[in-house]
């Protein structure tokens, strides 16, 4: 699968308006006070949100990354307004140290995982006890399929915290246990 982000050319025209024209502070306008400022401006922004303000600043002023090719020429929503990075940040999956029984374990904590499942070595490894199941599984893609071997209910401890785990038992999975959705609720 391939995506790309296509810059404007310098002869292109955009309808792209710049925000200097719309200045508006949304502290000080709930506030009731003046607000023809922008927020990175107020004086009244605490000192931590500033700090990261201007971080987003300085990454979005960088202009040393090389243009991006595209397959198509159909004008996109990209044609429209001007590129402020071509570098998209990406963070491993929060991760949870537990404990089954006394074997201590991980569990990858998955926001966007509609199942839970766990790697059938993993599963074995914790001897856990393993029924048979109907259901079937695919990669985030929907459509490459996940090896299903059977489902599996197992009680992790973390501290004095019970959690409780209900999920499928996968041949290939990229950690040993993810934890998606039903797991979090």
């Amino acid at each position: 699968m391939r995506a790309a982000v296509k810059r404007l050319s310098k002869t292109k025209q955009s309808s792209f308006v710049p925000r200097s024209n719309f200045k508006s502070c949304p502290l000080c306008k709930s506030a009731g006070r003046p607000d023809r400022h922008f927020l990175s401006q107020c004086t009244y922004l605490p000192q931590q949100d500033r700090q990261f303000m201007a971080k987003g600043l300085a990454v979005s002023n960088i202009h040393d990354v090389d243009e991006c090719d595209s397959d198509n020429n159909d004008s996109t929503f990209q044609d429209q307004f001007p590129v402020a990075s071509n570098r998209v940040k990406i963070q491993q999956s929060p991760l949870i140290e537990v404990y089954y029984g006394h074997n201590p374990t991980r569990l990858t904590t998955d926001s966007g995982a509609t199942g839970n499942m766990i790697r059938a070595s993993a599963a074995t490894k914790l001897n856990a006890k393993i029924t048979s199941s109907s259901q079937s599984a695919n990669q985030a893609d929907g459509s490459s399929p996940l090896t299903v071997v059977g489902e599996t209910r197992l009680t992790f401890t973390r501290d004095k915290h019970q959690l409780y785990f209900e999920g499928l038992v996968v041949e290939k999975l990229d950690s040993d246990i993810l934890a998606g959705i039903p797991f979090m609720e």
